[in-house]
């Protein structure tokens, strides 16, 4: 189907569209691609903390860090933080796929903050606190 829609843009299922170097699979492009390797050591940079990539999505969705401290709004956040790079990292690979759209990655961290901060601002831990705050500063917003 993608050869019929983009016939000049011949991929193959083998290779990831944001690196183009190593087969895509869902290890690879939500946590050992290049792009996205660089989103979450910015993540993991903001909340301080030193981070090795585990060896599957699995193991790091079901790993609890306590990236923003172990405050309700913290770990909120933070969830919301890990679940908005796997949405944008999967949103940016589609518009490279299917939209011939490239975004840098200072966009898609943009992008990140923007969706996280959102759904924390819609969640009861940061109920009253505006939306502009919780982008400008996550650390300071999850501090008690």
């Amino acid at each position: 189907m993608l050869q019929v829609r983009r016939p000049y843009k011949a991929l193959s299922p083998d290779i990831c569209i944001l690196c183009m170097k190593h087969g895509e699979s869902t290890d690879h492009l939500f946590l050992h691609c290049s792009l996205t390797i660089g989103l979450w050591h910015r993540l993991f940079q903001l909340a301080k903390m030193d981070w090795v990539p585990p060896r599957s999505i699995y193991d790091m969705m079901s790993i609890n860090f306590k990236g923003f401290g172990n405050s309700k709004r913290g770990i909120v956040l933070w969830q919301a933080a890990s679940i908005a790079l796997i949405r944008v990292v999967w949103w940016e690979r589609n518009a490279r796929i299917f939209e011939d759209k490239e975004r840098n990655s200072e966009f898609l961290w943009d992008s990140i903050v923007f969706l996280a901060s959102l759904w924390a601002f819609c969640s009861k831990a940061f109920k009253g606190t505006p939306l502009n705050v919780i982008q400008l500063d996550w650390i300071a917003v999850c501090t008690p």
